[in-house]
């Protein structure tokens, strides 16, 4: 887990004005008890403290429980504060003494009610929404497609995060279920299947191995896959831990991992090519190794039907697009942040402030490339999902789209 410091110093500095002002607030009231100001401070103090520990606990070299610990530490120290601001953001605004007396108490009941709502929100999205799977569907046409492709269904799922379960097998088994169900003729991962280390993956091993494709499992590596996560004592060994290890790893659960590579899918006398491309993006520099398309598929300008499989959505620019004839790219990475809202069919995300293709479906002007960017089942940084931001599965039907 990665702390950013300078937006975190600047959270931590805004949720101390809060609790000052209420501080403030609380002490000079002359309707409350003012042992309600001492009651505030102390339990601000022990939420700061909760922060502190998190901050302080290694997680580059701690065991899985102790970074499970931290998430959930993390997550109530910013998650309390973050409800008080949010009723205090409506509240205050009945501080304003030229206000009538009816619009202060109504935004004194807005406070209340949006604060009540913001503590029931983050307590939903630990306890309920992450195990809230949802499968989206979404239709990509092709007159590049084979006849014989026409009505294929490719399975996508991403960002597992086994580690952040802590050997809680319930979820997994569920969405094993529930992606079997629907028939998959191709299923692909596209990254993170752990945390830091592959021996979180071990108590899943027998449920994972029972996906099913007619086509196969074929997988990708993502960030948290190679091995930078843990302190390990050598260079060598992390890359033997997120190279050899992960694919054995993955070879015993029955999937194909591609790393840099690709593959042909057969229908009769046609093709399509699959290729898996290592990258993580440019915010992750650190992190080796960079994708390769010309090793992974030399041919990439040919006239095949092609799916890319990239953990991250940067692949999707227009030097990449311009350049080569790529159909489909599956990425996953983003999570949309674990935070969503969806109103009237649109969708918005801290996500997008950092990445412009964050979610869903994206389609270039041509109307010939299309990446659709999965936003994971599992969680990391903070153990849940808030407002609709939920567990995600995708179904990508490929239909032939006939020539003009």
């Amino acid at each position: 887990m990665t702390l950013y410091w300078i937006p975190g110093l600047i959270g931590i500095a805004v949720l101390l004005l809060v609790d000052y002002v209420i501080y403030r607030r609380l002490k000079h009231s002359e309707r409350l008890p003012h042992g309600l100001a001492r009651l505030h401070v102390g339990l601000a103090g022990c939420l700061y403290a909760l922060l502190a520990v998190a901050v302080c606990i290694p997680s580059h070299r701690c065991s899985n429980a102790m970074l499970v610990l931290q998430m959930w530490l993390l997550y109530v120290a910013f998650a309390i504060p973050a409800c008080k601001m949010l009723f205090l953001l409506f509240y205050s605004v009945s501080w304003i003494r030229r206000l009538p007396g009816g619009v202060k108490w109504a935004f004194r009941v807005i406070g209340v009610v949006v604060g009540i709502a913001a503590v029931v929100e983050c307590a939903l999205g630990v306890l309920v929404n992450p195990y809230r799977l949802q499968v989206n569907r979404v239709t990509i046409e092709s007159d590049r497609l084979p006849q014989e492709f026409d009505g294929y269904r490719v399975v996508q799922f991403s960002d597992s995060h086994l580690g952040t379960y802590n050997g809680d097998t319930a979820f997994v088994s569920r969405y094993v279920d529930t992606i079997n169900a629907l028939k998959p003729d191709l299923l692909c991962f596209t990254g993170d299947i752990e945390n830091r280390l592959n021996s979180e993956v071990v108590p899943y091993k027998p449920i994972l191995s029972r996906l099913r494709a007619r086509d196969g499992v074929y997988s990708i590596r993502g960030n948290h896959d190679v091995g930078v996560y843990y302190k390990w004592p050598s260079k060598l060994v992390t890359d033997f831990q997120g190279g050899i290890m992960l694919r054995q790893m993955e070879a015993d659960l029955g999937w194909t991992l591609l790393t840099n590579s690709s593959c042909y899918i057969h229908r009769g006398s046609s093709k399509i090519a699959l290729i898996g491309i290592d990258g993580f993006g440019n915010k992750y520099g650190d992190i080796p190794p960079d994708g390769n398309l010309h090793m992974a598929y030399p041919t990439y300008r040919d006239s095949i039907f092609k799916i890319v499989l990239h953990h991250s959505p940067e692949l999707w620019s227009d030097t990449f697009r311009r350049n080569t004839r790529i159909d489909l790219i599956l990425c996953g990475h983003t999570h949309a942040m674990q935070m969503m809202v969806t109103i009237a069919g649109h969708r918005f995300s801290p996500a997008m402030f950092q990445y412009p293709q964050w979610g869903g479906l994206y389609t270039d002007a041509s109307g010939e490339r299309n990446m659709y960017v999965n936003i994971g089942l599992g969680e990391v940084g903070m153990p849940g999902r808030l407002g609709s931001a939920l567990p995600e599965i995708t179904v990508i039907t490929l239909k032939r789209k006939p020539l003009r």
